[in-house]
């Protein structure tokens, strides 16, 4: 199991905890995922616990992706044979089952590399966000920092063999997002090296992360979640090689730049909240340029409605012989033309039958 399916297992029985009407706090939240790690991630829980602050649930996730792909370098390079620098990627040509039989043999002389395979090194341009499928790739790679949401510097000595037969080093390693129409696949260990040219998605690791099926023809590919049969997406063959064409960046700057400044957006993004405390973050924070709600039908909604009262046996046998009155405001802009003057809202509920407003 990987760390995203493990938290989202997680995040699962948190949402059946609330749907039944209890509450958790983050604290514990935190605890549970902790303890519910492996022996491997021993060191990562102690540094958590004796931190000075307590650390947030939106920190802890890009940390513990971190060290999930820390552990598997880690694994990796204690696995390798003698030579590291060529062990980490095992050159296929590009989802091609070529040069398998001599993998493992250390001793093995290759042939002369094609000029295909020389397109896998820097040339004169870049494609930041087309990925090619590879099923010989051990781990996601690619040669743009765009592409990675979360990064940390590669600390490793290990290297990635290219189709010339040279071995360039590893900057960074990170997780990423493959954006299709219906959703964002996970790409849970990818490896920045500004040498290459292509980006390569490792089959194997795709489909493991994700639940998915990737089946190929002479036409093209096609992606189909396994648990809906949704297909996610579909793609070409191009001169052997099967090109996946993201429309933007998936890094993690990019998801969350603001991409407008308008009232109502701050406003549901806050969580819909009343006016003074919309003033005091845009004080905090003038460089948002947040102004005014103008008009939320949510809050009017949610503030006009009223629970069904308790069964009484009091009753009146005159009009106006009990009146309830209930008053609502001020109401940030009404949508009548006619009442633009009106500020509170007031509801009058005769004891005696009815109410009027």
């Amino acid at each position: 199991m990987t760390m995203t399916q493990y938290l989202a297992e997680i995040k699962n029985l948190v949402d059946q905890i609330v749907a039944s009407g209890s509450t958790v706090d983050n604290e514990d939240i935190i605890l549970y995922i902790l303890n519910g790690l492996p022996s491997s991630y021993q060191a990562f829980k102690t540094s958590i616990r004796i931190m000075l602050n307590p650390i947030s649930l939106e920190n802890l996730y890009p940390l513990l992706l971190s060290e999930e792909i820390n552990i598997a370098c880690d694994a990796a390079r204690n696995l390798q044979p003698a030579d590291p620098h060529l062990a980490m990627y095992a050159y296929r040509g590009k989802a091609r089952r070529t040069k398998q039989k001599h993998r493992l043999n250390t001793n093995y002389v290759p042939t002369a590399p094609s000029t295909t395979n020389r397109a896998l090194v820097a040339a004169t341009e870049n494609s930041p966000n087309t990925w090619f499928l590879d099923s010989g790739a051990t781990s996601h790679l690619t040669h743009s920092m765009d592409n990675l949401s979360v990064s940390t510097p590669y600390q490793g000595s290990d290297g990635i063999m290219v189709g010339d037969g040279r071995s360039v080093s590893i900057a960074n390693s990170g997780v990423g997002l493959l954006p299709t129409p219906l959703r964002k696949l996970t790409m849970s260990q990818i490896l920045h090296t500004p040498e290459l040219y292509y980006n390569l998605i490792s089959i194997s690791k795709l489909i493991q992360d994700n639940d998915i099926s990737i089946t190929f023809d002479s036409q093209g590919f096609m992606m189909k979640d396994l648990k809906t049969q949704q297909v996610l997406l579909r793609g070409p063959c191009t001169d052997g090689l099967y090109p996946i064409i993201t429309t933007q960046s998936a890094s993690l700057s990019t998801a969350l730049s603001a991409t407008t400044n308008s009232a109502n957006c701050w406003h549901h993004r806050l969580g819909h909240p009343n006016q003074r405390v919309t003033h005091l973050i845009s004080n905090c924070n003038p460089h948002l340029k947040i102004k005014d709600c103008i008009s939320c039908s949510s809050c009017s909604k949610a503030k006009s409605h009223k629970l069904v009262f308790e069964l009484s046996n009091n009753r009146r046998n005159d009009i106006l012989e009990l009146i309830h009155s209930d008053i609502w405001g001020p109401h940030p802009l009404l949508l009548i033309k006619v009442f633009v003057t009106m500020l509170y809202l007031l509801t009058i509920t005769l004891g005696f039958h009815g109410y009027f407003q």
